[in-house]
Protein backbone atom coordinates (compact mmCIF):
# COMPACT_ATOMS: atom_id res chain seq x y z
CA UNK A 1 0.00 0.00 0.00
CA UNK A 2 1.30 3.65 -1.06
CA UNK A 3 1.62 6.12 1.89
CA UNK A 4 -0.69 8.18 0.00
CA UNK A 5 -3.38 5.73 0.00
CA UNK A 6 -3.16 5.00 4.20
CA UNK A 7 -6.43 6.98 5.57
CA UNK A 8 -5.52 9.50 8.27
CA UNK A 9 -7.51 11.81 9.93
CA UNK A 10 -5.24 15.01 9.34
CA UNK A 11 -3.59 13.49 6.38
CA UNK A 12 -2.75 17.04 3.99
CA UNK A 13 -3.58 18.46 7.32
CA UNK A 14 -7.35 19.75 8.48
CA UNK A 15 -8.32 22.46 6.46
CA UNK A 16 -7.41 25.66 8.22
CA UNK A 17 -4.35 23.99 10.34
CA UNK A 18 -0.88 23.80 9.52
CA UNK A 19 1.54 21.67 11.39
CA UNK A 20 4.49 23.08 13.42
CA UNK A 21 7.42 21.16 15.97
CA UNK A 22 8.97 23.60 18.21
CA UNK A 23 12.92 24.03 17.62
CA UNK A 24 15.52 22.35 19.88
CA UNK A 25 16.92 24.93 22.49
CA UNK A 26 13.90 27.24 22.61
CA UNK A 27 12.63 27.89 26.40
CA UNK A 28 9.30 26.81 27.12
CA UNK A 29 7.02 28.81 29.45
CA UNK A 30 8.49 26.45 32.31
CA UNK A 31 11.57 27.36 31.97
CA UNK A 32 12.85 24.12 30.32
CA UNK A 33 14.84 24.00 27.67
CA UNK A 34 13.08 22.19 24.51
CA UNK A 35 14.83 18.52 23.76
CA UNK A 36 13.98 16.41 21.05
CA UNK A 37 11.14 14.43 22.80
CA UNK A 38 9.58 18.03 22.87
CA UNK A 39 9.69 17.88 19.02
CA UNK A 40 6.35 16.39 18.24
CA UNK A 41 4.25 18.07 15.14
CA UNK A 42 1.50 20.08 16.85
CA UNK A 43 -1.88 21.30 14.98
CA UNK A 44 -2.17 25.29 14.82
CA UNK A 45 -4.81 26.94 13.40
CA UNK A 46 -4.10 29.45 11.01
CA UNK A 47 -5.73 32.81 12.65
CA UNK A 48 -7.71 35.09 11.00
CA UNK A 49 -5.72 38.09 11.05
CA UNK A 50 -3.96 40.40 9.00
CA UNK A 51 -1.64 40.84 11.41
CA UNK A 52 1.52 38.70 13.27
CA UNK A 53 -0.30 37.48 16.71
CA UNK A 54 2.32 37.38 19.83
CA UNK A 55 1.79 33.71 19.38
CA UNK A 56 0.35 31.00 18.34
CA UNK A 57 -2.17 28.60 19.87
CA UNK A 58 -1.56 25.24 19.26
CA UNK A 59 -4.93 22.66 19.83
CA UNK A 60 -3.34 21.34 23.00
CA UNK A 61 -3.50 24.90 24.32
CA UNK A 62 0.60 24.74 23.80
CA UNK A 63 1.41 29.12 23.13
CA UNK A 64 3.89 29.32 20.62
CA UNK A 65 5.88 32.54 19.60
CA UNK A 66 7.21 33.65 16.40
CA UNK A 67 10.53 32.08 15.46
CA UNK A 68 10.42 29.04 18.23
CA UNK A 69 8.84 26.55 15.31
CA UNK A 70 9.32 25.29 12.38
CA UNK A 71 6.47 24.27 9.78
CA UNK A 72 6.26 20.70 9.28
CA UNK A 73 4.78 18.91 5.76
CA UNK A 74 1.76 16.81 6.35
CA UNK A 75 2.66 13.74 7.17
CA UNK A 76 5.91 14.33 9.06
CA UNK A 77 7.24 13.87 12.21
CA UNK A 78 5.41 12.45 15.58
CA UNK A 79 2.08 14.07 16.04
CA UNK A 80 1.29 15.70 19.23
CA UNK A 81 -1.35 13.45 20.60
CA UNK A 82 -3.21 16.20 22.68
CA UNK A 83 -3.56 18.07 19.01
CA UNK A 84 -4.92 15.05 17.32
CA UNK A 85 -7.50 14.16 20.26
CA UNK A 86 -8.52 18.18 19.64
CA UNK A 87 -9.00 17.58 16.00
CA UNK A 88 -12.95 18.03 14.82
CA UNK A 89 -13.85 14.82 13.78
CA UNK A 90 -16.12 14.96 10.13
CA UNK A 91 -19.89 14.15 10.67
CA UNK A 92 -20.43 10.89 9.01
CA UNK A 93 -23.84 10.17 10.34
CA UNK A 94 -25.25 12.79 8.26
CA UNK A 95 -26.99 14.67 11.39
CA UNK A 96 -25.34 17.45 12.86
CA UNK A 97 -24.55 17.45 16.70
CA UNK A 98 -26.69 20.36 17.21
CA UNK A 99 -29.78 18.99 15.04
CA UNK A 100 -29.10 15.44 17.20
CA UNK A 101 -32.35 15.23 19.32
CA UNK A 102 -30.23 12.68 21.82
Amino acid sequence: MEPAEIASPVMGWVPGVVGARLRRGVELPNRRIVGETDRVVHLIPVPATETMPEHLTALCDLEIRPGDAEHVDAGTGMPCIPCLNAVPRPDTTGVSEAADPR
